[in-house]
């Protein structure tokens, strides 16, 4: 895959850093992320009040879901948005230790996809996720981001941010960016109202958390996929004898 400097090829345009701007939109990746589950909750909630309407009870499974290890999730997010918000807002020792620390974000989440691997959304959430750390593994803790894909999505402050470093997760995608087809180079565009950039990583992440809210509300079945468990000589025998 030929891969251009994004930086070099932007115009250069003065652009003042606004550290209140860069705040507000420090989590500009995880926008597809928050919309489509917003999105999907709405969706699965409306399903159902018809089915509470046409059949007076609600799914059996609904509300069920046998989640493992939710502090592991809870705490990787909270590491990634507290390293983020204190690099915006210039403090050197957190811009130090960002990279590391979101490399152990990655890998506290993968590992507790691998414990909830009966879940199928958490297996298609896992595939997303494991995609994003090794490309940010491959380049030393940051996510390469097409700046040229930024500047379309209408925020050059955003641009100047990823530029000067002061945007911790993303770094210029140029042709020294390892992976680079795992990189932020897709594009949710306008008339989108909330346009940004993403990896195809955040695509299955995306896909994964909107199965396990579906599953959750009972829609579809969790458990998709998963082996049923053969029925041994002795159950058999004993449900034949019962019989």
């Amino acid at each position: 895959m030929e891969v251009r400097d994004s930086a070099s090829a932007l115009p250069e345009t003065q652009v003042s850093l606004n550290p209140a701007f860069q705040e507000r939109h420090q989590g500009w990746d995880t926008k597809m992320l928050f919309d489509a589950a917003l999105v999907t909750g709405l969706a699965g909630a409306f399903w159902l009040l018809v089915i509470r309407l046409r059949k007076g009870s609600l799914p059996p499974s609904f509300g069920r879901l046998d989640l493992r290890l939710p502090g592991f999730f809870i705490f990787a997010f909270a590491l990634q948005l507290l390293l983020a918000t204190l690099s915006v807002r210039g403090i050197s020792p957190a811009q130090a230790v960002f990279p590391f620390v979101y490399l152990l974000s990655y890998l506290l989440l993968v590992y507790a996809a691998l414990r909830n691997w009966h879940l199928f959304g958490m297996r298609i959430a896992f595939l997303g996720t494991a995609l994003n750390l090794l490309v940010v593994t491959a380049n030393l803790g940051h996510m390469p981001a097409d700046l040229s894909l930024i500047q379309q999505t209408g925020r050059p402050d955003l641009v100047t941010s990823v530029e000067s470093g002061r945007f911790p997760r993303q770094r210029p995608l140029t042709s020294h960016s390892r992976l680079a087809f795992l990189s932020d180079v897709l594009i949710l565009p306008r008339p989108y109202p909330r346009p940004c950039v993403f990896s195809i990583g955040d695509v299955f992440i995306t896909l994964g958390a909107c199965w396990l809210i579906l599953s959750t509300m009972g829609l579809i079945p969790a458990n998709f996929g998963e082996a049923k468990r053969p029925v041994s000589t002795d159950e058999s025998l004993s449900d034949e004898g019962e019989g």
